[in-house]
Protein backbone atom coordinates (compact mmCIF):
# COMPACT_ATOMS: atom_id res chain seq x y z
CA UNK A 1 0.00 0.00 0.00
CA UNK A 2 0.99 3.81 0.13
CA UNK A 3 2.38 3.37 3.64
CA UNK A 4 4.45 1.08 2.83
CA UNK A 5 5.94 2.57 -0.51
CA UNK A 6 6.97 5.68 1.44
CA UNK A 7 8.60 4.02 4.40
CA UNK A 8 10.61 1.55 2.10
CA UNK A 9 11.17 4.86 0.09
CA UNK A 10 12.34 6.80 3.30
CA UNK A 11 14.43 4.58 4.62
CA UNK A 12 15.96 3.81 0.94
CA UNK A 13 16.66 7.72 0.97
CA UNK A 14 18.55 7.64 4.79
CA UNK A 15 20.29 4.79 3.47
CA UNK A 16 21.25 6.26 0.26
CA UNK A 17 21.96 9.69 2.49
CA UNK A 18 24.46 8.15 4.86
CA UNK A 19 26.35 6.15 1.93
CA UNK A 20 26.82 9.40 0.33
CA UNK A 21 28.19 11.41 2.80
CA UNK A 22 30.45 8.34 4.57
CA UNK A 23 32.17 8.49 0.85
CA UNK A 24 32.54 12.30 0.65
CA UNK A 25 33.19 12.89 4.58
CA UNK A 26 35.97 16.13 2.93
CA UNK A 27 32.48 17.75 1.68
CA UNK A 28 30.64 17.48 4.59
CA UNK A 29 33.17 18.88 6.46
CA UNK A 30 33.63 22.12 4.31
CA UNK A 31 29.57 22.58 4.69
CA UNK A 32 29.79 22.15 7.92
CA UNK A 33 32.66 24.93 8.46
CA UNK A 34 30.42 26.88 6.18
CA UNK A 35 27.45 26.96 8.92
CA UNK A 36 29.94 27.77 11.56
CA UNK A 37 31.08 30.59 9.62
CA UNK A 38 27.58 31.83 8.98
CA UNK A 39 26.61 31.30 12.66
CA UNK A 40 29.94 33.50 13.35
CA UNK A 41 28.79 36.28 10.98
CA UNK A 42 25.32 36.15 12.48
CA UNK A 43 26.54 36.59 16.10
CA UNK A 44 28.81 39.71 14.91
CA UNK A 45 26.02 41.12 13.47
CA UNK A 46 24.26 41.71 16.40
CA UNK A 47 27.25 44.59 17.36
CA UNK A 48 24.50 46.55 15.24
CA UNK A 49 21.80 45.97 17.83
CA UNK A 50 24.05 46.68 20.82
CA UNK A 51 24.66 50.19 18.71
CA UNK A 52 21.05 50.95 19.56
CA UNK A 53 20.74 50.01 22.85
CA UNK A 54 21.83 54.15 23.21
CA UNK A 55 19.58 55.79 21.06
CA UNK A 56 16.16 53.35 22.88
CA UNK A 57 17.62 54.06 26.20
CA UNK A 58 17.51 58.04 24.69
CA UNK A 59 14.37 58.28 23.18
CA UNK A 60 12.46 56.24 26.42
CA UNK A 61 14.26 59.20 28.76
CA UNK A 62 12.95 61.61 26.26
CA UNK A 63 9.60 60.86 26.35
CA UNK A 64 9.25 59.57 29.94
CA UNK A 65 10.19 63.26 31.12
CA UNK A 66 8.63 65.40 28.20
CA UNK A 67 5.14 63.66 28.43
CA UNK A 68 3.35 67.29 28.72
CA UNK A 69 5.05 68.15 25.41
CA UNK A 70 4.47 65.52 23.27
CA UNK A 71 0.47 66.32 23.31
CA UNK A 72 1.02 69.69 21.44
CA UNK A 73 2.99 67.97 19.34
CA UNK A 74 1.13 65.83 17.91
CA UNK A 75 -2.40 68.47 17.62
CA UNK A 76 0.15 71.17 16.56
CA UNK A 77 -2.34 73.63 18.41
CA UNK A 78 0.45 75.18 20.29
CA UNK A 79 4.45 75.09 20.47
CA UNK A 80 6.03 72.36 21.56
CA UNK A 81 8.96 72.25 23.91
CA UNK A 82 9.66 68.50 22.84
CA UNK A 83 13.60 68.29 22.20
CA UNK A 84 12.64 67.40 18.34
CA UNK A 85 16.14 67.27 17.08
CA UNK A 86 17.62 64.92 19.82
CA UNK A 87 14.34 62.64 19.19
CA UNK A 88 14.88 62.33 15.36
CA UNK A 89 19.09 61.84 15.98
CA UNK A 90 18.79 59.15 18.09
CA UNK A 91 15.70 57.69 15.75
CA UNK A 92 17.84 58.02 12.53
CA UNK A 93 20.72 55.82 15.00
CA UNK A 94 18.05 53.34 15.51
CA UNK A 95 17.13 53.01 11.78
CA UNK A 96 20.52 52.92 10.21
CA UNK A 97 21.87 50.12 12.57
CA UNK A 98 18.51 48.29 12.21
CA UNK A 99 19.16 48.44 8.20
CA UNK A 100 23.12 47.28 8.82
CA UNK A 101 22.02 44.20 11.00
CA UNK A 102 19.40 43.03 8.15
CA UNK A 103 21.99 43.42 5.71
CA UNK A 104 24.48 42.10 7.65
CA UNK A 105 22.62 38.72 7.66
CA UNK A 106 21.42 39.10 4.45
CA UNK A 107 24.75 38.83 2.70
CA UNK A 108 25.87 36.33 5.44
CA UNK A 109 23.12 33.71 4.44
CA UNK A 110 23.61 34.52 0.85
CA UNK A 111 27.24 34.47 1.05
CA UNK A 112 27.55 30.96 3.24
CA UNK A 113 24.59 29.08 3.25
CA UNK A 114 24.77 29.62 -0.78
CA UNK A 115 27.62 27.83 -0.44
CA UNK A 116 26.51 25.32 1.77
CA UNK A 117 23.66 24.71 -0.18
CA UNK A 118 25.50 24.37 -3.08
CA UNK A 119 28.15 22.24 -1.90
CA UNK A 120 25.38 20.03 -0.37
CA UNK A 121 24.11 19.94 -4.07
CA UNK A 122 27.49 18.40 -5.52
CA UNK A 123 27.98 16.03 -2.06
CA UNK A 124 24.18 14.73 -3.72
CA UNK A 125 26.03 14.44 -7.45
CA UNK A 126 23.74 17.36 -8.60
CA UNK A 127 26.04 18.93 -11.33
CA UNK A 128 25.65 22.90 -10.97
CA UNK A 129 28.37 25.83 -11.26
CA UNK A 130 28.64 27.85 -8.33
CA UNK A 131 27.83 31.45 -9.46
CA UNK A 132 24.64 29.82 -11.27
CA UNK A 133 23.89 28.25 -8.27
CA UNK A 134 24.12 31.47 -6.06
CA UNK A 135 22.05 34.13 -8.82
CA UNK A 136 19.28 31.30 -8.25
CA UNK A 137 19.94 31.39 -4.32
CA UNK A 138 19.54 34.89 -4.14
CA UNK A 139 16.42 35.49 -5.96
CA UNK A 140 14.78 33.35 -3.96
CA UNK A 141 16.37 34.43 -0.34
CA UNK A 142 15.18 37.94 -1.40
CA UNK A 143 11.64 36.76 -2.24
CA UNK A 144 11.45 34.70 0.58
CA UNK A 145 12.53 37.54 2.61
CA UNK A 146 10.66 39.53 1.57
CA UNK A 147 7.56 37.38 2.02
CA UNK A 148 8.35 36.56 5.74
CA UNK A 149 8.73 40.08 6.52
CA UNK A 150 5.19 41.20 5.03
CA UNK A 151 3.95 37.92 6.59
CA UNK A 152 5.20 38.82 10.01
CA UNK A 153 3.51 42.91 9.66
CA UNK A 154 0.35 41.07 8.46
CA UNK A 155 0.43 38.73 11.38
CA UNK A 156 1.27 41.44 13.98
CA UNK A 157 -1.79 43.20 12.66
CA UNK A 158 -3.85 40.25 12.51
CA UNK A 159 -2.65 39.94 16.62
CA UNK A 160 -3.71 43.11 17.15
CA UNK A 161 -7.21 43.23 15.16
CA UNK A 162 -8.42 39.77 17.30
CA UNK A 163 -7.28 41.17 20.31
CA UNK A 164 -9.55 44.86 19.58
CA UNK A 165 -12.81 42.43 17.99
CA UNK A 166 -13.41 39.20 19.15
CA UNK A 167 -15.23 36.36 16.69
CA UNK A 168 -17.95 34.73 18.12
CA UNK A 169 -16.61 30.95 18.58
CA UNK A 170 -13.18 32.16 17.29
CA UNK A 171 -10.25 31.46 20.14
CA UNK A 172 -7.05 33.04 20.28
CA UNK A 173 -5.13 29.88 19.40
CA UNK A 174 -7.14 29.64 16.50
CA UNK A 175 -5.49 32.54 15.26
CA UNK A 176 -2.05 31.11 16.52
CA UNK A 177 -2.48 28.04 14.73
CA UNK A 178 -3.11 29.53 11.52
CA UNK A 179 -0.13 31.94 11.69
CA UNK A 180 2.09 29.07 12.53
CA UNK A 181 0.86 27.05 9.56
CA UNK A 182 0.96 29.92 7.05
CA UNK A 183 4.97 30.17 8.39
CA UNK A 184 5.57 26.38 8.19
CA UNK A 185 4.13 26.60 4.63
CA UNK A 186 6.48 29.59 3.46
CA UNK A 187 9.80 28.02 5.37
CA UNK A 188 8.47 24.36 3.21
CA UNK A 189 8.29 26.10 -0.04
CA UNK A 190 11.45 27.98 0.67
CA UNK A 191 13.28 24.27 1.33
CA UNK A 192 12.11 23.08 -1.47
CA UNK A 193 13.13 25.95 -3.57
CA UNK A 194 16.38 26.21 -2.22
CA UNK A 195 16.75 22.08 -2.73
CA UNK A 196 15.74 21.99 -6.67
CA UNK A 197 16.70 25.04 -7.33
CA UNK A 198 20.31 23.46 -8.75
CA UNK A 199 18.21 21.16 -11.04
CA UNK A 200 16.39 24.23 -12.83
CA UNK A 201 14.37 27.27 -13.34
CA UNK A 202 11.12 28.14 -11.71
CA UNK A 203 9.12 25.90 -13.68
CA UNK A 204 11.00 23.04 -12.45
CA UNK A 205 10.99 24.34 -8.69
CA UNK A 206 7.18 24.83 -8.89
CA UNK A 207 6.93 20.77 -10.03
CA UNK A 208 9.26 19.69 -7.50
CA UNK A 209 6.81 21.66 -5.04
CA UNK A 210 4.27 19.33 -5.49
CA UNK A 211 5.84 16.21 -6.79
CA UNK A 212 6.12 13.25 -4.48
CA UNK A 213 4.74 15.77 -1.91
CA UNK A 214 3.99 12.88 0.51
CA UNK A 215 7.59 11.64 0.98
CA UNK A 216 8.93 14.98 0.26
CA UNK A 217 6.63 16.79 3.81
CA UNK A 218 7.95 13.44 5.80
CA UNK A 219 11.44 14.00 4.81
CA UNK A 220 11.62 17.81 5.66
CA UNK A 221 9.24 17.06 9.06
CA UNK A 222 12.16 14.51 10.21
CA UNK A 223 14.94 16.72 9.61
CA UNK A 224 12.53 19.60 11.07
CA UNK A 225 12.17 17.53 14.55
CA UNK A 226 15.82 17.29 14.84
CA UNK A 227 16.90 20.91 14.87
CA UNK A 228 14.53 21.44 17.10
CA UNK A 229 15.61 18.55 19.53
CA UNK A 230 19.12 19.88 18.77
CA UNK A 231 17.85 23.71 19.90
CA UNK A 232 15.90 22.40 23.28
CA UNK A 233 19.77 20.32 23.87
CA UNK A 234 21.59 24.22 23.34
CA UNK A 235 18.86 25.77 25.79
CA UNK A 236 19.42 22.90 28.33
CA UNK A 237 23.38 23.13 27.58
CA UNK A 238 22.87 26.87 28.70
CA UNK A 239 21.46 26.40 32.09
CA UNK A 240 24.65 24.20 32.58
CA UNK A 241 27.55 26.61 31.99
CA UNK A 242 28.20 29.86 29.29
CA UNK A 243 30.38 27.86 27.31
CA UNK A 244 28.38 24.98 26.76
CA UNK A 245 25.84 26.22 24.47
CA UNK A 246 28.79 26.96 21.75
CA UNK A 247 29.74 23.70 21.41
CA UNK A 248 25.88 22.41 21.73
CA UNK A 249 25.58 24.91 18.37
CA UNK A 250 28.85 23.70 16.68
CA UNK A 251 28.36 19.87 17.44
CA UNK A 252 24.64 19.00 17.76
CA UNK A 253 23.08 22.19 16.52
CA UNK A 254 24.35 22.77 12.76
CA UNK A 255 24.85 19.06 12.53
CA UNK A 256 21.21 18.95 12.74
CA UNK A 257 20.48 21.94 10.68
CA UNK A 258 22.75 19.92 7.57
CA UNK A 259 20.66 16.74 8.57
CA UNK A 260 17.31 18.42 7.44
CA UNK A 261 19.42 20.41 4.22
CA UNK A 262 20.28 16.58 3.36
CA UNK A 263 17.35 15.40 3.62
CA UNK A 264 15.32 18.45 1.74
CA UNK A 265 17.80 18.47 -1.10
CA UNK A 266 18.19 14.38 -1.16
Amino acid sequence: NNYDDTSKKIATNFLQLGKRIVSHKKEAMIIWFSDIIFFLCFAASHYFVIQMIVPIRTINELIAKNADAISPLILSKTPSMFPMATFQSSFMLIIKNTLFFLLAIFLSWVLFQGFSWWKTHKLLGHKVKFLSYLKRFLVISVVWFASMLFFFLMSIRLSMYLAIVSFQGFKSWASTALILLIALFFCYVALVAYATCAKGGLKKMSMHLWKEMKLRVVMILLGGVGVVLAGLIVVLLNNVSALLPFFGMVFVFIPALMGLRFLATQ
